[in-house]
């Protein structure tokens, strides 16, 4: 298997961003900067995005500690914003190798250069769409900034809201849509429940496919240490 770094190494670049901006448009609404065309925009963030590409293709990936676990990253098929469609998954080779129901993580929190050094599956779908998964792994990376600029700041506030709940300090959805102004939800039982059983068959499903493709992932990594 790959690493997430020598996958960037192999796909072109423009094509990478590419996918990327389709899978995340340009929200030109939440822009604060309205002095540019939407042209100089749009080569302005996809300039930003190929230099990010650059400085993971080459950025220094720290060695693995005696004892972790080897990260893995896997396409599926499941559902993004009620959309169905391929979503790129992590889990742990040790975990999918030990339980037929392994946890799956998320990076976002994680340095840069560490993600460059997780594995990505050679299963057929994994590599099929090789550029979705790509792109799906560097919007999570950059979430915080494309130098994870802002990453100290959340994960100091995510600190502090774990003191906060362990402290009692919560609101209800009440509270907090009074706190920001928005009218109270009006009740709507029939509704609620429909909606309720689309978001349950939307995670009935998304969990079936990613179960599938830990089954493949489990022969693959079996696989791999018979080999060695």
């Amino acid at each position: 298997m790959k690493t997430v770094q020598e996958w960037l190494n192999e796909v072109d670049e423009n094509s990478l961003a590419d996918q990327y901006f389709w899978e995340n448009p340009i929200d030109f609404v939440m822009l604060r900067d309205q002095d540019h065309t939407v042209a100089e925009i749009r080569r302005a963030a996809r300039e930003r995005f190929i230099d990010y590409v650059r400085k993971l293709r080459t950025i220094a990936v720290p060695p693995c500690k005696d004892g972790e676990k080897t990260a893995v990253f896997y396409a599926s098929n499941g559902h993004k914003n009620h959309e169905r469609g391929i979503v790129a998954e992590m889990c742990y080779m040790e975990e999918v190798l030990a339980s037929d129901e392994p946890e799956h993580y998320a990076c976002g929190l994680t340095d840069q250069a560490k993600v460059m050094g997780y594995l990505v599956a050679d299963t057929p779908l994994t590599t099929k769409n090789i550029k979705t998964v790509l792109a799906q792994i560097l919007f999570e990376t950059s979430f915080f900034g494309y130098d994870q600029e802002g990453l100290p700041d959340v994960i100091e506030s995510l600190k502090q809201s774990e003191e906060d709940i362990k402290a009692g300090r919560t609101y209800t959805m009440e509270e907090v849509r009074e706190h920001l102004g928005l009218p109270p939800k009006e009740p709507d039982e029939e509704a609620d429940e429909l909606a309720s059983r689309v978001v349950e068959a939307e995670c009935a499903y998304d969990l079936f496919c990613r179960r599938r493709e830990e089954a493949k992932l489990r022969e693959l990594f079996r696989g791999e240490q018979l080999n060695k």
